[in-house]
């Protein structure tokens, strides 16, 4: 990403944050001590980074203006030529949330991500999500400026672009729109995790089969692990959503994580809201 939009996206990390899975993904995260993030084209994200890609492409036509030789070449800039997608994790600062219970799963997983335990560099670029059409629209006018600057050698159409820079503003425009999101989600107040498996250079490791499309995804090591006694230190809270047994099935996780690896603190969650 273009380094003035990202300075419009990045934040301090807060001290905590939240992930939200289903039983699967609990114990896949105990197991392996990592988290997948699955290929953004097949979920349901997609659609709302199309949405952002609108947004970045209009924008950027318009700054162009009609006498641009580049406007026709960039009408189309999108999703036509956004050939792969990025992978993504997601994130929450809000622990315990309702809609979230509804929407992403039974578990609510808590990670120390303070300064005392930054983000491990292989989890790639994280961010917080943008909402606020204002702050959007800041971080379109960041990355356009940034792209305007890159293309202002070749607006009279004599000089070709070359390929890496055609790519390197594809690949801004879906880094950018990946961190917008319509208002509607704002007290979901998300983060995300992305990686581009060219550039970070990580591998396919396998393939989602409860999803309803079989979904490509990364395993991505969790930060603030314990290599040599293979611990998991940042985890340090799991919530167990509203279930039916759900007592129950809050012992059983604590049994499950009573061990040196993991010194996390399962407890149920204070939602009265019944999943049956």
């Amino acid at each position: 990403m273009y380094q003035a939009a990202w300075n419009c996206v990045r934040l301090s990390v807060p001290g905590m944050l939240f992930h939200y899975t289903d039983q699967r993904g609990l114990f896949g995260i105990l197991r392996d001590r990592a988290i997948w993030a699955s290929e953004l084209g097949y979920s349901n994200d997609a659609s709302e980074v199309m949405y952002g890609l609108g947004r970045i492409a209009g924008k950027l036509k318009d700054r162009l203006g009609t006498d641009s030789a580049l406007r026709i070449p960039f009408l189309n800039l999108f999703p036509d030529r956004v050939t792969n997608m990025p992978y993504v994790a997601s994130f929450s600062e809000v622990p315990d949330d309702l809609s979230q219970w509804r929407g992403y799963g039974g578990y609510c997983l808590g990670f120390n991500v303070g300064l005392n335990n930054p983000i491990n560099k292989a989890m790639g670029v994280c961010g917080p999500v943008v909402y606020k059409p204002a702050d959007q629209e800041a971080l379109i006018n960041a990355l356009v400026d940034e792209m305007l600057i890159d293309l202002e050698p070749h607006k009279d159409g004599r000089v070709p672009i070359a390929e890496s820079l055609d790519r390197r503003i594809v690949v801004s425009c879906v880094q950018t729109a990946i961190f917008m999101k319509h208002p509607a989600f704002e007290a979901e107040k998300e983060w995300r995790v992305m990686m581009w498996k060219e550039v970070d250079g990580v591998t396919v490791q396998g393939v989602r089969e409860e999803a309803s499309v079989p979904t490509p995804y990364l395993s991505v090591p969790l930060f603030g692990n314990d290599e040599k006694s293979g611990g998991l230190r940042c985890l340090e809270e799991i919530t167990v959503g509203p279930r039916t047994h759900q007592e129950l099935t809050t012992l059983r996780v604590q049994t499950e994580t009573r061990r040196p690896s993991i010194n996390a603190n399962v407890k149920s969650s204070e939602i009265p809201y019944r999943t049956w």
